[in-house]
This record gives C-alpha cells, structure tokens and sequence, in this order.
C-alpha cells in the first residue's frame, strides 16, 4: 500500500467487495444506530418505505464477527452477490455501488427506513 495515511482495520473486507463484484466501484460502511439498533431485534430487515423497497436489493444481516477479522471479511464476500447493502449485527452497514453517491444512496436509504420502523415500534405499542 502506498500514501502517508493508514488504512482502515477493515481494509480486507472492502478488497473482498471488489474480488466478488467486478461491477462495484464503491464502499461505503457506516455504523448507522438506527439500522444497529433495529437489527440486534430484528430477524429479517424488510423495508417500509416507498424509496428504501426501490433502492435496496435483498438487503441480509449477517451474524457478528470481529470488526478487521479475517472471519467477518470472508463473510461479506461470500454475501454480497446479488445485493447492493449488507447489514453486520452490532456493527453497522454496507452499501454499495457503481459510484460513491449510489453507495451512499443505498446506506442512507437503509438508515432513513430504520429510523421509519423504529417510529412505527413506537407508535403501535402505545395504540
């Protein structure tokens, strides 16, 4: 690796994105609370909202695995056909996309549907 800057811990996972989808060009990961908070609960993540069910693809939460271990990176890779976004239990999210902005179009898509589900938990327990 080259440059003055160190790579994240979790430079491997994204290595492993880009050997399993030639079509990707972009990561974005985030540790979203709401999404966190929603999954530790949550089995499935379906989305809610209008916007969330166009963007998103089969969105699937994976198990927890150590945030850089070599376990969690493997895991991505072996998940991530067929998906634009993954959801790491206890962890946080990852979008991704033929450019930045679709990445990160796609983790705020997640954040902004689990923020609408959270509202809705609220709401219907106290109907």
């Amino acid at each position: 690796m080259e440059g003055s800057n160190t790579p994240s811990k979790e430079w491997h996972l994204y290595t492993e994105i880009f050997k399993a989808r030639k079509d990707v060009n972009a990561v974005v990961h985030a540790h979203n609370p709401f999404t966190i908070g929603v999954t530790m609960i949550a089995k499935k993540f379906k989305p809610v909202t209008a916007e969330a069910s166009m963007i998103l693809k089969g969105v699937k939460i994976l198990p927890f695995k150590r945030p850089g271990s070599e376990e969690l990176s493997k895991m991505v890779g072996k998940n991530i056909a067929g998906r634009n976004a993954l959801i790491l239990r206890r962890h946080g999210v990852i979008g991704i996309g033929s450019n930045l902005d679709e990445a990160r179009a796609v983790v705020e898509a997640i954040e902004e549907d689990a923020i609408v589900q959270t509202v809705m938990r609220i709401f219907h327990k106290s109907v």
